[in-house]
């Protein structure tokens, strides 16, 4: 029967692959994207359960295995799903009425087909759902893969890559605390790479009836636990490389396609729980409200122009409780690059005769704009800009406004087609450029910046476009109701758009500012929780608590992120704009003057209020070059007074005191490893001596100590030789030696066997020699000592069948 279940491969090998699946699995687990992920766990059992059975028929043909793997993966899915479709996952008022299975099911796969129809509008338990369902398909398709290529191709590498894969990527997306799961992996992938090495010179060894060591795997695995223990802590505690340019290259040609992918899966999945403390700035479609934030103080981009600016790289509309999504889908080609397009006052299109592009360096420079150009908004001017890039990988191009013209060959990305005419017409909330920008790369652009004070905002009045309140008004069914009766009572002495936008500024910069916040609570309103509960938020909070709350009293508003102007260096006549300048900001429609910029972020600098023509107005909010700034917060930088919580990774040096409570953390964790790794080996030895005598087993396990303690079993000698060798190494416990052999000789030759008081005896006398010979085995000895050419099975410890 023992043989009927037997793995090939061995029993080590499965359990490897295991605790390799299940690390990933409980990685994602852990990180608490949603409610409901403990599912994965099972479907990552039965998948390998049936992967399992299925690769052990070894004549049974992959044609056919592996539909029936996938058919057995859908059934299987469906009913883990099934379980987790109840409350609080999933609204009561679906629940209640499908109490029976089948009608569970049903009512289950009509919401995930409105998911599939449009998958960024469905509300957010679904978007959640179909979180867990992608997960758990591809776990299902994760675990039969490694498995088949594990134990059919024996292909190791086939099955480590991809679960590496999905485990790096969940830990880099995820909180600091996953770091733990990705040692696992690693030290169950690297004795997997060394158990598969050994089983296959094994196999080969018997093709070629070599004789060889039947500890050949243990002492492969105990050398590899040892040695890729420690090539993790070295890993771990050695300094960071310096950055390679010809890898960054190789990486860069991923880059783009990588980011389109991102942004795709954030704006589906834009409800998920994120985390993680953000240590790099990203803009795409799609901004999730999450964790912490502690950017470094990298260079991304050196500014020339004339005044300083907010760098917009994407303006979000659509607000789904969570984050922002930007729905735009028309997409404009600018070409020629550099030419600007202009709207005559018959409107005509005209391009280039006000501009002029220096095709040395890639300038664009407005000698005089055309006497007939048409602004779209009042009280706008232009504005030029040189934009050198510092760091290679975006592929976004920062304005400061509405974009004329732009030398980068580049796309905008717009709400539609709008008036016909010149690119100033259109909405313009995203421009990309064609290829991913390279250090040291530049690029110019005009674009259009408010002049627009704080008298001609108060009187323009109320009179929004149709597509503006269409768009820019709408919010979630689910938005709590107190979030619109704090906007009415916020503005309830405000008698104009721009008062009452103010009132809201006001009110939200007295909200303490913290970029080490907790993730907002899955299934939460992030700007309800950050409003009345958390009370405490960075620029991303403020910013989307003031656009919610102008659009809750009938005021249009978006979201814009991108950088804040950066720092003005008198040397080079360049604002340097680095990692923590990276920030987010409300845009507010007004009649006649279009977007301006409001600044609720109580750590930014309090935007001029003026009355008069000569004020400033909230779309200049922006200290000039060589003006002090009082701030006690740097945006996302570090905040030396609050000190680095937990949950924010260290991007800058690191303190003495930070550096001795990591490498303790990672001691413990080693630590940790190295225990679940000596009970599996514990388990692995006792698995293999089932099933023999207390003799044999005795026998056996001296045998298998005495080649770790310089006595090797030799091929040529009997068991009585071989007590007398371990003896001679062993003076004061010869005699227990002497009587184990004797017994075991005994009971292995001998028709009678053992009777009960020897083996009572034995018993005694094996636990009492037990313990010194394994701390012979563990004393280091510093000579060579040569391997044993012996390959002894323990089914040939048992005594042999009488016949008859």
């Amino acid at each position: 029967m023992t043989r009927k279940w037997r793995i090939e491969e061995g029993w080590a090998t499965l359990l490897l692959l295991t605790a390799m699946l299940l690390s990933v699995v409980w990685a994602v687990r852990a990180a608490e994207w949603t409610d409901g992920l403990g599912i994965l766990q099972w479907v990552a059992l039965m998948a390998l359960l049936v992967s399992l059975v299925v690769t052990q028929l070894r004549r049974f043909p992959a044609l056919l295995a592996w539909p029936l793997l996938l058919v057995a993966g859908v059934l299987w899915i469906v009913l883990m799903l099934s379980l987790v479709f109840r409350t609080p996952l999933v609204p009561e008022g679906l629940v209640a009425p499908s109490a029976a299975l089948a009608l569970r099911v049903r009512v289950m796969l009509q919401q995930m087909w409105l998911w599939v129809l449009a998958p960024a509008e469905v509300e957010t338990w679904l978007s959640n759902f179909m979180f867990i369902s992608l997960l758990s398909a591809l776990t299902w398709l994760l675990t039969i893969w490694s498995t088949w290529a594990l134990l059919r191709w024996h292909w190791v590498w086939g099955a480590i890559i991809p679960a590496g894969a999905a485990c790096l990527v969940n830990i880099y997306y995820g909180p600091p605390r996953l770091l733990i799961y990705l040692v696992v992996y690693l030290l169950s992938a690297l004795l997997l790479v060394v158990r598969m090495h050994v089983y296959l010179r094994q196999r080969f060894w018997r093709m070629q009836s070599i004789n060889y060591n039947l500890d050949v795997d243990l002492e492969f695995l105990r050398d590899g636990l040892i040695v890729s223990s420690l090539v993790l802590a070295l890993a771990w505690t050695l300094p960071v490389a310096a950055r390679s340019p010809g890898l960054a290259s190789f990486w860069a040609r991923f880059q783009d396609p990588w980011n389109q992918v991102q942004e795709r899966w954030n704006r589906i999945f834009t409800s998920l729980n994120y985390q993680g403390s953000s240590t790099l700035v990203q803009f795409g479609k799609a901004m999730t409200l999450g964790g912490a934030v502690n950017l470094g103080n990298t260079p991304v981009m050196e500014v020339e122009c004339v005044e300083p600016s907010y760098w917009q790289a994407v303006s979000y509309d659509h607000y789904t409780g969570s984050g922002w999504v930007n729905s735009d889908q028309v997409q404009l080609t600018l070409q020629p690059a550099g030419q600007a397009i202009w709207r005559t006052a018959d409107g005509q299109e005209a391009t280039g005769p006000g501009v002029v592009v220096s095709s040395r360096v890639g300038k664009i420079k407005v000698v005089e704009p055309p006497a007939t150009l048409a602004l779209p908004f009042d009280a706008q001017r232009l504005m030029t800009y040189t934009v050198h890039m510092v760091e290679s990988g975006e592929n976004l191009l920062f304005v400061p406004g509405q974009i004329l013209a732009v030398s980068q060959p580049s796309t905008v990305l717009v709400a539609g087609q709008g008036i016909a005419g010149g690119l100033s017409d259109l909405d313009v909330s995203m421009v990309q450029s064609n290829g991913v920008l390279r250090h040291a790369q530049s690029y110019s652009g005009v674009a259009l910046v408010s002049t627009a004070t704080a008298a001609q905002l108060r009187n323009a009045g109320s009179s929004y476009p149709r597509d503006i309140r269409e768009r820019y008004l709408t919010l979630p069914r689910t938005l709590p109701e107190r979030v619109r009766t704090l906007a009415r009572e916020i503005t309830a002495g405000a008698t104009n758009p721009y008062d009452r936008a103010l009132a809201i500024q006001t009110y939200l910069r007295g909200i303490q500012y913290d970029q080490y916040i907790a993730a907002p609570p899955a299934g939460s309103d992030v700007v309800d929780w950050f409003l009345f509960e958390n009370r405490r938020g960075y620029c991303d909070y403020y910013a989307s608590a003031m656009a919610i709350l102008c659009r809750a009293i009938g005021i249009p508003a978006r979201v814009a992120q991108g950088y804040s102007p950066g720092e003005f260096d008198s040397a080079v006549r360049r604002y340097i704009v680095r990692q923590l300048d990276a920030h987010a900001w409300p845009l507010v429609y007004f009649p006649d003057y279009g977007w301006i910029k409001f600044e609720p972020t109580a750590s930014e600098p309090t935007p001029g209020l003026a009355d008069n023509q000569q004020g400033s107005s909230p779309g200049s909010v922006v200290p000039l070059p060589g003006t002090t700034n009082d701030r006690s917060e740097d945006r996302y930088g570090p905040d030396e007074a609050a000190g680095t919580p937990d949950g924010a990774r260290e991007v800058a040096l690191v303190s003495g005191e930070t550096l001795y409570r990591r490498l303790l953390g990672y001691a413990l964790a080693l630590a940790g490893v190295l225990l679940a790794g000596i009970f599996i080996a514990a388990l692995w030895w006792c698995w293999q001596l089932r099933g023999l005598s207390l003799a044999a087993r005795a026998y056996e396990q001296m045998r298998r100590l005495s080649s770790l303690a310089g006595a090797r079993h030799q091929l040529c000698q009997t068991p009585a030789e071989f007590g007398e060798s371990l003896g001679s190494l062993m003076h004061r416990y010869q005699d227990d030696i002497r009587f184990v052999v004797s017994r075991y000789i005994q009971q292995r030759f001998s028709r009678a066997g053992l009777s009960e008081d020897e083996n009572r005896e034995l018993a005694v006398r094996w636990q009492r020699l037990r313990w010194r010979v394994w701390a012979q085995a563990l004393t280091p000895r510093f000579r060579s000592r040569r391997r044993s050419q012996v390959w002894i099975s323990p089914s040939s410890l048992r005594p042999p069948t009488s016949p008859g």
